[in-house]
C-alpha cells in the first residue's frame, strides 16, 4: 500500500515539475522563466553542487536525453527549486570577484548585487546610486580583476570560458543574454562606455507618452516582469525619454611584471586549496573525466597482469627450459672436446717417447759418435799415415804399436757406422710401419692401447711427404754406407803405408778430403732428416691439438657467453621482480580502493603515482624489455658461433684418419660417421634451440603494452597535477576588466557568469 503512494506521489512530483517547466515557458515572472529553460543557463560551481548532493541530477539536467526523470521517480532532492539549485550552485561573489576598485579606491563588499537574470546568476555593480567621475580614461574608471573558476566548471549547455558584460539602464531588466557582450579569459580587456539619451515627440507628432509611476522613478518599457501580459493587457506606450549605452570593447596581453607578481606565494594562496578541491570533486563527479581515469586504470592494471604472468611464469619457464637444454648439448661438447684433446696428447707422447725417444738413443749411442771432430779425427789419421810412411821411422816396435793404434781407430768407427746404419734402419722401418721402438704408457691407457693410437699415416707420410725428405733421407742412409767405405779405403792406406811405405801425398790428401765431404753431408742430411721426418709428426700433431684447442676455447667462450646471458636474465627478474611489481601492486591497492569505495583522494595518488620510484620502476621496465630484446639477440648470436664451432669440433674429429683405428678400438662410434651425417644431427639440433629463442616475443608485445598503459596513466596524473599549478596558463583563464566612462554619470555594470 505504502508503495503506491510512493509511486503516485512520484508521478505528481512528475507533472507538477513539468506544469511548471511549461509554464516557465509561457510566463514573464522575472527568473522563473529562465531557471525552468535550465539549457540557457550554466551551472559552475562544481564543488558546491557536490556538497549539497546535487552533481548528478545537475549533469543529467545537460547531458541527458531522458532528463532529469530518474531522479524523480526515485524519490530524489524533492525539497529543493530549480532557482535554488542555479543560486546556490553559481560564483559567490568574493571567489569571483579577484579585487576590484572604483577611481583608485578598492570596492566595498555591498558595491555587488547577486541577481538572477536570463543567462543565470549575475553580479550587478552601481544597482543603487549613481556615481560620478571626474574625468575620463582608464585609472577613473571601475577595475575589475575577475576569476572564472574554470576548475569549477561543470557540463552545461555553453563550452564557452569567460564572462558577459552588459551594461544598462538601472531602471531596466538586464537582459544579458540577449545584449551581453562576451568577454574571453586570459587578457586585460578595456571597455569604453558612451551614454546616449533617447527623446521621443509626443502626439501628434509620435506615439510616446509618459506616466507617474508609484513606486520607481522613471517609466521604461523594459522594466516589466511579465511580456506577455504587458503585450497584450497592458497597452503600455512608448516612453518619452530613455537611455541606450554603447560600448566599445578591445584587449591587451598580460604584462610579464604582472604575471610575476600575480604568482607570488601571498596572491595564489588562497586559491590553491579551492583549486584542488574542485579539481578533486570534478575527478569523481564528472562522468566523463571519472570514466577516462577509471579506462586508463583498467587498462593498466589488466596488462600489469598479463606482463607478470608473462614474465614470471612463461619467461622464467623458458629461461629454465633453455638452461637445461644448453647445459646437456655444451656438456657433452665439452667432454668431446676433453677427450679428443687428451687423444691428441695421447699420440704426442706416443710419437715423441715410442720414436723420436728412439732417434734421441740412436743419437745418442752412435749417430753423433760419426761426424764428432770429424777434422781433428781424420787430421789424426793423415799424421798417423805420414808417420807410417816415412823412411825415418827407427824403432820398430812404436811403429808396430802406431799401426795397431790406428787400425783400431779406423775399425772402430766403422763398427760405429754399422751400427748406426742398422739403428736407423730400425727408425726408418718404424715410421713406415707405424711400430713403436718403445713402448711407454701415458696416463691412463694401458700399453696395450699404444698400437692402436699410433698416427701411422702420418709417420708414414712423413718419409716422403717432399722431395727434401725423400733426398736426405737417402742421403742419409747412404752417407753412412760411404763413410763405412771411406773408412775401408784409408784402412788400406794405413796398411800400404806400413807394409810398404811408399804412399803418395795424394793418396792421402783424396782419402782425407773424401772423409771430410762426406761427413759434411752426413751431418747436412742427418739434420734435414731429422726435422722433415723424424720430428715432424710431433710438430703436425702439436700444430693440430693447438689449433683444435682454438676450435674448443672458441666454443667454451661462445657457450659460456649463452649459459652467463641465460643465468643473468634469470637473476635480472628474479631481482626486478623483487623491486618492480611490489610498488606497483600497492599503488594499484589504493586506487582500487578509490574507485570502490571513493576512499583517498586523486591528487595524492597521483603524486604517489608520479613518484621516483614509480618513475625508476617505469625506467627498469624500459631497460628491462631492451635487455631481454638484447639477450635474445644476443643468445642467438651466441648459439650461431657455438654451431660453427660444434660443426669445425666434429670436423676435425672425423676427419682424422691417424684416430679411426683408435675410435674403433675405444668404441668411439659416432666419430666414424661422415660429417654430413653428423652435419645433419647438429643442424638440427641447433635449429631446434633458435627456435626456441622466444625471449622478447613471450614478453615483449606485452610488455610495450603495459609500459604504454604506465605511460598513458602517468600522463594522466601529471596532466592533473598539472591543473593544480597557479602559473600563467592558470593567468589565461583570469579576467581583467578596465572601464572608462565617457561622460560623468555611471550607470549599472552586470557580469554574469
Amino acid at each position: 500500500m505504502k508503495e503506491n503512494e510512493g509511486i503516485k506521489s512520484s508521478e505528481k512530483r512528475m507533472k507538477k515539475i513539468k506544469g511548471l517547466k511549461e509554464f516557465g515557458n509561457q510566463t514573464s515572472f522575472h527568473g522563473f522563466r529562465y531557471v525552468a529553460e535550465h539549457t540557457q543557463l550554466t551551472i559552475r560551481r562544481a564543488s558546491l553542487a557536490a556538497e549539497n548532493g546535487w552533481y548528478e541530477l545537475i549533469d543529467q539536467m545537460f547531458s541527458s536525453h531522458h532528463g532529469i526523470e530518474k531522479f524523480l521517480r526515485n524519490g530524489m532532492h524533492e525539497n529543493i527549486s530549480l532557482e535554488t539549485l542555479y543560486i546556490k550552485t553559481a560564483h559567490e561573489r568574493e571567489d569571483f570577484i579577484f579585487s576590484c576598485s572604483w577611481k583608485g579606491i578598492p570596492c566595498k563588499q555591498d558595491d555587488f548585487d547577486k541577481i538572477l537574470t536570463d543567462h543565470g546568476v549575475c553580479f550587478t555593480w552601481n544597482s543603487k546610486d549613481n556615481g560620478y567621475v571626474s574625468s575620463p580614461g582608464v585609472e577613473n574608471g571601475l577595475k575589475l580583476k575577475l576569476n572564472v573558476e574554470q576548475y569549477e566548471y561543470m557540463p552545461g549547455p555553453h563550452d564557452a570560458a569567460g564572462i558577459k558584460l552588459l551594461i544598462h539602464d538601472r531602471i531596466e531588466m538586464p537582459r544579458v543574454y540577449a545584449l551581453g557582450q562576451a568577454v574571453s579569459t586570459g587578457a586585460n580587456v578595456f571597455a569604453s562606455v558612451q551614454l546616449m539619451k533617447v527623446v521621443n515627440l509626443p502626439s501628434p507628432h509620435g506615439v510616446c507618452s509618459s506616466r507617474e509611476l508609484k513606486y520607481v522613478d522613471r517609466y521604461s518599457q523594459g522594466d516589466y516582469d511579465f511580456p506577455s501580459l504587458y503585450e497584450e493587457d497592458c497597452n503600455c506606450p512608448v516612453p518619452c525619454k530613455s537611455h541606450a549605452y554603447h560600448s566599445d570593447i578591445s584587449y591587451a596581453s598580460t604584462s610579464k611584471f604582472a604575471r610575476k607578481k600575480f604568482l607570488s606565494k601571498k596572491t595564489t594562496k588562497g586559491l590553491i586549496n579551492k583549486l584542488k578541491s574542485a579539481n578533486e570533486v570534478t575527478s569523481r563527479m564528472d562522468g566523463d573525466t571519472f570514466q577516462e581515469f577509471k579506462n586508463l586504470y583498467t587498462n593498466f592494471r589488466t596488462k600489469l597482469s598479463v606482463f607478470e604472468i608473462k614474465l614470471l611464469d612463461d619467461l622464467t619457464k623458458l629461461l629454465s627450459v633453455l638452461k637445461v637444454r644448453f647445459s646437456a648439448n655444451f656438456n657433452h661438447l665439452r667432454s668431446v672436446c676433453a677427450w679428443k684433446k687428451w687423444f691428441y696428447g695421447y699420440q704426442e707422447y706416443i710419437v715423441l717417447k715410442n720414436f723420436i725417444r728412439a732417434r734421441d738413443a740412436f743419437e745418442e749411442r752412435n749417430f753423433h759418435i760419426i761426424s764428432l771432430a770429424y777434422n781433428e779425427y781424420v787430421l789424426m789419421i793423415e799424421n798417423n799415415l805420414r808417420s807410417l810412411n816415412s823412411t825415418v821411422f827407427l824403432d820398430a816396435a812404436t811403429r808396430d804399436f802406431l799401426y795397431q793404434q790406428t787400425v783400431d781407430i779406423l775399425l772402430n768407427r766403422q763398427e760405429i757406422v754399422r751400427r748406426s746404419l742398422i739403428d736407423f734402419a730400425k727408425l726408418i722401418t718404424a715410421y713406415r710401419e707405424g711400430v713403436g721402438i718403445f713402448n711407454y704408457t701415458y696416463d691412463y691407457a694401458p700399453k696395450s692401447h699404444n698400437d692402436y693410437a699410433v698416427p701411422v699415416y702420418l709417420l708414414n707420410e712423413s718419409l716422403s711427404h717432399n722431395g727434401y725428405a725423400v733426398k736426405f733421407t737417402n742421403m742419409f742412409s747412404s752417407s753412412f754406407k760411404r763413410t763405412y767405405n771411406i773408412l775401408t779405403y784409408m784402412k788400406e792406406l794405413v796398411d800400404k803405408a806400413y807394409v810398404s811405405r811408399n804412399l803418395t801425398k795424394e793418396e792421402i790428401i783424396h782419402g782425407s778430403d773424401d772423409f771430410r765431404f762426406i761427413m759434411r753431408n752426413l751431418s747436412f742430411s742427418k739434420a734435414v732428416t731429422y726435422y722433415e721426418v723424424i720430428e715432424r709428426p710431433y710438430r703436425i700433431l702439436q700444430n693440430s691439438h693447438s689449433e683444435f684447442a682454438k676450435i674448443c676455447f672458441s666454443a667454451e667462450t661462445a657457450m659460456r657467453s649463452v649459459e652467463e646471458a641465460v643465468d643473468s636474465l634469470t637473476e635480472t627478474i628474479i631481482s626486478f621482480n623483487n623491486t618492480f611489481f611490489g610498488p606497483l601492486h600497492t599503488i594499484s591497492s589504493v586506487i582500487d580502493r578509490y574507485f570502490s569505495n571513493l576512499e583517498g583522494e586523486k591528487l595524492v595518488i597521483g603524486t604517489q603515482f608520479l613518484s621516483g620510484q614509480m618513475t625508476n620502476c617505469k625506467s627498469d621496465l624500459r631497460n628491462l624489455l631492451q635487455l631481454i630484446l638484447k639477450d635474445d639477440s644476443d643468445l642467438s648470436s651466441g648459439l650461431d658461433k657455438v654451431f660453427s664451432s660444434h660443426l669445425e669440433i666434429y670436423k676435425t674429429i672425423v676427419n682424422d684418419r691417424d684416430s679411426f683405428i683408435y675410435y674403433n678400438f675405444s668404441k668411439h662410434y659416432d666419430y666414424l660417421k661422415t660429417f654430413e651425417d653428423l652435419k645433419e644431427v647438429i643442424d638440427s639440433n641447433y635449429t631446434e634451440f633458435n627456435a626456441m629463442l622466444t625471449l622478447y616475443e613471450t614478453v615483449g608485445d606485452d610488455g610495450t603494452a603495459f609500459l604504454q598503459s604506465f605511460t598513458n596513466l602517468k600522463e594522466h596524473f601529471s596532466a592533473y597535477d598539472g591543473m593544480m599549478d597557479i602559473n600563467n596558463e592558470f593567468i589565461k583563464k583570469f579576467e581583467t576588466m578596465k572601464e572608462r566612462e565617457k561622460r560623468i554619470r555611471t550607470e549599472v555594470l552586470r557580469k554574469c557568469r
